[in-house]
């Protein structure tokens, strides 16, 4: 009689599918894991991109109010703002919004759009604040959106801004 033992070499069935199991469920965490890193940092930026624009847009739209000779119009409240520059009283600044985006408009010129593509502006809207029957401030209320043009929902990130600018005088 002869008996010999079978030798065991390479693995079994179970055994490769357990592996793959343990690799691919590695595999997946991972993914996952940095999948949901970059949604946040993207969501980050957004945000970022969305506060400095908007923080960029109050300085611009403040610079034009301080620096105004009076408010030509709206009498009180309004979505757009006529300001009387010192230099040029013949020729109104306008500041107005248009299509989700400021504009400017210098004199006779052609409008110029204040804000960047990356966002867009929801609303804008002008108080304005009487001394004695005369244009004292102006409070600026700006609601502003990144500009997601992949509706990917991670980037939807929206501000609304609020802020009084007193004219510098006669």
């Amino acid at each position: 009689m002869n008996s010999s033992k079978k030798s065991k070499s390479g693995n079994t069935l179970i055994e490769i599918l357990l592996y793959v199991l343990i690799v691919g469920g590695l595999v997946l965490t991972y993914f996952l894991f940095f999948n949901n890193l970059f949604s946040f940092f993207n969501k980050k930026e957004a945000e970022r991109e969305v506060l400095s624009e908007a923080n960029f847009l109050m300085s611009q739209i403040g610079y034009y109010i301080e620096n105004t000779k009076n408010i030509l119009e709206p009498a009180a409240e309004g979505n757009y703002i006529y300001l009387e520059s010192f230099n040029d009283s013949e020729n109104p600044i306008r500041l107005y919004l248009e299509n989700e985006d400021i504009l400017a408009r210098i004199a006779s010129s052609s409008p110029q759009i204040i804000n960047s593509n990356r966002i867009k502006i929801n609303d804008l809207y002008f108080y304005i604040f009487k001394n004695n029957g005369v244009p004292s401030s102006v409070k600026v209320n700006l609601a502003i959106r990144f500009n997601n043009v992949s509706e990917r929902q991670e980037l939807d990130f929206a501000i609304n801004l609020a802020s009084t600018f007193t004219l510098k005088g006669k």
